[in-house]
């Protein structure tokens, strides 16, 4: 998003891992890697974040992902401009097997304009 900030999908990667307290029991759980940096977002209440909220993950089948209770090492932190957020995870339980995801991100820039992007990520 020219001026604002940088989206990148670093990739997506599927775990045999189930969370034994979790009452999801999702077909297959996938692991999400993004990183985001921020060009020149600004707003009164919070730095640039792009976490789950701004995220919606479809499975082979277009159904859409739910968040999972899995374990990731970095999580999504807002960053004020000229910071990166490298490696960012989600953990996403998909109701069919997919050999890829679609990942729509969805948010609003400084001026209040919805910026959208698309990305097809293979999971490996």
């Amino acid at each position: 998003m020219d001026g604002q900030w940088t989206l990148r999908m670093d990739g997506a990667t599927a775990t045999d891992e189930r969370n034994p307290y979790s009452d999801k029991t999702p077909a297959q759980v996938v692991i999400l890697s993004y990183t985001y940096e921020n060009l020149g977002y600004t707003n009164e209440i919070q730095d640039l974040m792009i976490s789950d909220l701004a995220l919606q993950i479809l499975d082979d089948g277009k159904a859409v992902g739910n968040s999972y209770p899995g374990s990731i090492t970095t999580y999504a932190q807002p960053v004020p401009v000229g910071a990166a957020c490298n490696g960012a995870q989600l953990c996403v339980g998909l109701d069919n097997p997919s050999s890829a995801i679609t990942v729509h991100a969805e948010m609003y820039d400084s001026n209040g304009k919805k910026q959208r992007a698309i990305f097809n990520i293979p999971v490996k």
